[in-house]
């Protein structure tokens, strides 16, 4: 918020029309960014407070929302490696992401009840590669689309997937099962 403030006093104490456009262009973009930044953060406390009071157990909140965490990070600086540097919209696939990869892991560390070990197990390896797979297809597609802002969101939210899917299935261990 301040940088946005910044932006606006820098567009009235700049001499010409040109010089005030580029420095309220610059300062809102990374007043924008910020922005957004924050929003994530707050969706990560928020969605992990919420887990945690659902669950009774601030150790089934880490536990789902660990490999949530630890996606957007390994995304983030697999992006920035992959892609270039992070723009708004790779902010925003993040949010999107962790909505995604936060269900993932509640479907992980949560299977049904009242059912063989071996059928959950079936149930959810087989629930996990439809979604996955589902949510790799169209956002492969909108990665491949040619569209600077579709683009951005659709390899951000394809990376993702497959490091916290990865991620997921790496530190499951048998404790976790439920």
């Amino acid at each position: 918020g301040l940088f946005c403030i910044v932006g606006a006093i820098g567009m009235l104490r700049m001499p010409d029309f040109f010089t005030r456009l580029h420095a309220a262009s610059v300062i809102e973009t990374l007043g924008g960014g910020l922005i957004l930044l924050g929003l994530l953060l707050l969706c990560v406390v928020a969605m992990f407070l919420v887990i945690a009071v659902d669950r009774r157990s601030l150790v089934h909140g880490l536990r789902v929302m660990t490999p949530a965490v630890t996606a957007l990070l390994l995304t983030a600086a697999l992006v920035r490696l992959g892609f270039g540097p992070l723009t708004v919209f790779n902010l925003v696939a993040l949010m999107l992401l962790l909505g995604v990869i936060t269900n993932y892991s509640l479907f992980i560390h949560s299977p049904p009840a009242g059912s063989e070990e071996s059928d959950r197990r079936g149930h959810l390896v087989f629930s996990l590669l439809i979604a996955s797979a589902t949510t790799l297809a169209v956002f492969g597609a909108l990665g491949l689309s040619g569209i600077g802002v579709v683009e951005a969101v659709g390899q951000t939210v394809v990376v993702g997937i497959i490091a916290g899917l990865a991620w997921l299935i790496a530190t499951r261990g048998p404790a976790s099962g439920g």
